[in-house]
């Protein structure tokens, strides 16, 4: 059976010139502990991406503030998460 991830993103949104959103959060395990390395990409682009660095925090660019994350680590279960808007906050696991 695969673990889950924890996943906390906060949304906070940039002025640039095509309205990119900056989404930021925190994947942690099961126990709390936070995730190294953990894959985020967007779910409409998976070409666009990112990894959580030592303390499992990642911030990547999006169209749109609720955009549809994807969440994969190896031995976890890939979860996709979305964001509810500017200043919110999602938590799946």
């Amino acid at each position: 059976m695969k673990r889950l991830l924890s996943v906390l993103i906060l949304f906070g949104t940039s002025l640039a010139v095509f309205a990119q959103h900056t989404l930021t959060g925190n994947v942690k395990d099961q126990t709390g502990e936070p995730v190294i390395g953990a894959t985020i990409v967007l779910k409409e682009n998976q070409t666009v991406g990112t990894v959580t660095d030592i303390d499992g925090n990642f911030s990547i660019e999006a169209p749109k503030a609720n955009a549809m994350l994807i969440v994969s680590f190896i031995g976890y279960a890939t979860q996709e998460v979305q964001g509810k808007g500017k200043g919110s906050r999602t938590q799946a696991g």
